[in-house]
């Protein structure tokens, strides 16, 4: 199954997607900031990267950048809560950023599910809530 990196500094959130991902088979790794999730990005090779907008010291929009300048073609999902900040989109910006596609926290296991068999091309799963 695809190895994801999720890079998210909310305890609730890996805890979440912990749970969800082992449930649907992936194999995962888990980097709670962006130096972190960089670094295991270029160690892991990860198929997939899930990450926050909004992290302490480097945010999303930062981290889906410097990915970007290493990888052109690996899947990005940037998901906030946030909203507009300061008059901007944070997911728009995501999208301008270099990532594939978004999810607005929170989010259900269902919103995730859709977004990953969109990723892996695949057409349903062996359980969806």
């Amino acid at each position: 199954m695809a190895n994801i990196l999720v890079i998210d500094d909310d305890l609730a959130t890996l805890s979440l997607l912990r749970r969800w991902l082992t449930m649907d088979g992936y194999e995962f790794s888990l980097a709670m900031n962006g130096e972190d999730g960089l670094i295991a990005f270029q160690t892991e090779k990860p198929e997939l990267v899930f990450t926050d907008m909004f992290m302490p010291d480097m945010n999303g929009e930062k981290v889906i950048q410097r990915i970007r300048a290493m990888d052109t073609d690996c899947p990005i999902i940037a998901c906030s809560g946030g909203g507009l900040m300061m008059g901007t989109d944070i997911l728009a910006n995501a999208l301008a950023s270099g990532a594939n596609f978004t999810l607005t926290k929170p989010f259900s296991h269902r919103d995730l599910t859709k977004v990953l068999n969109q990723v892996f091309g695949k057409t349903s799963t062996k359980r969806e809530q």
